[in-house]
Order: structure tokens, then C-alpha cells, then sequence
């Protein structure tokens, strides 16, 4: 009776335990889904004269309007997302990842301020993500299988990604990245 009553509690776990799997399943294809819906939009939204500098490294004369930009596109996009912008930059870097300081500043040597917080890649850590952010870069429209964690890209969370062009060409890439338990927020009216 006792060995009846101990499998039927492991089949119940069990039971449990997948109902949750498919629960987070679908609450990160919905956020990831209603991110992928929203980009077209968000990347319209930069103006030309972001994208130019976006195409020279954002100096930092140009910097306050790419941090608004960055923060607005958080706090109007449904689960409020990390934002992130990846650029190329001048050698001995590669790339830069670019967030916004949230209406913080930082006053330069040069008497400028500093908007944006920026994080300076040599290169990508691993293989699979040089070859997708260079292709990226190329233009490509890719995804990447959930579960990758890249320094820039991270499909553990949903996440979503679009390319600001500038005279043609990616300047820039826009990430939005999420928390899956964000997802639970969503309701239809936000699709």
C-alpha cells in the first residue's frame, strides 16, 4: 500500500513539474513573440541623425538622444525589457554594448557629459556569437535557439533583436531582453 502511495506522489510531482515546464514554455514564446511584434516599430523610431552616429561610434555629442531613446523604448514596451545596443566600434575594440544610464550623467575630462554606459568587446567570448553577430551585421535575419549566453545576445530570457540601418548599412543592433516571469504580466490587449 505504502509503495502504491509513494509512486502515485511521484507521478503527481512529475505531473507538476511538466505542467510547469509547458507554463514557462509558452510565457516565453508570448513575451518573446510580443517583443519580435513591437521591433519594427522600435527601430523605425530612431531618428537619422541617431543612426549616423550610431555608425560612427556615438560620439558623445550624440549620446543624450540615443540614451533617451534607449530608455523610452524600456519604459514603453510591455514588460519593460533590458535594452541594449550593440555597435561597431574603432580598433583595438570590436564591438560596443550600449545601455542607458537612466537619466544619470557623467561629466568628461572634455567637459562633455557621458549618457550612456558602454561596454567595449575585443571580441565575442565564443564562437557561435561572433558568427551570429557578424552575420547580423551583414544583414542576415537569424534566430538563436533558446538557451544560448552570449556577452550580447542571452536566449535564456526572450529576447528579440532588430538592425538600424544607416545609408544602407547596420549600424546598429537593438536587444530587447525580458524575464519570463514578466510574461505572466501580459494579457491579450497587450498582443
Amino acid at each position: 500500500m505504502d509503495a502504491y502511495r509513494a509512486e502515485k506522489d511521484v507521478s503527481r510531482a512529475e505531473k507538476v513539474k511538466l505542467v510547469a515546464v509547458e507554463k514557462h514554455a509558452q510565457n516565453y514564446f508570448k513575451a518573446q513573440d510580443a517583443m519580435r511584434a513591437r521591433m519594427p516599430s522600435i527601430v523605425s523610431g530612431f531618428t537619422p541623425m541617431m543612426c549616423a552616429d550610431m555608425a560612427s561610434s556615438v560620439p558623445l555629442e550624440g549620446e543624450a538622444s540615443i540614451s533617451e531613446m534607449l530608455a523610452a523604448i524600456h519604459a514603453s514596451t510591455p514588460m519593460n525589457p533590458e535594452v541594449k545596443l550593440m555597435i561597431k566600434t574603432a580598433e583595438p575594440y570590436r564591438y560596443e554594448i550600449v545601455t542607458s544610464r537612466s537619466g544619470s550623467y557623467v561629466k568628461q575630462p572634455s567637459g562633455l557629459y557621458s549618457y550612456l554606459s558602454r561596454n567595449r568587446l575585443v571580441d565575442l567570448p565564443s564562437e557561435w556569437e561572433r558568427d551570429t553577430v557578424a552575420a547580423i551585421f551583414e544583414g542576415a535575419e537569424l534566430t538563436v535557439p533558446h538557451g544560448r549566453r552570449g556577452a550580447f545576445i542571452d536566449t535564456r530570457e526572450p529576447c528579440a533583436w532588430g538592425l538600424v540601418r544607416h545609408e544602407g548599412k547596420v549600424a546598429g543592433i537593438v536587444l530587447l531582453r525580458a524575464s519570463v516571469n514578466s510574461a505572466y504580466t501580459l494579457n491579450d490587449s497587450d498582443d
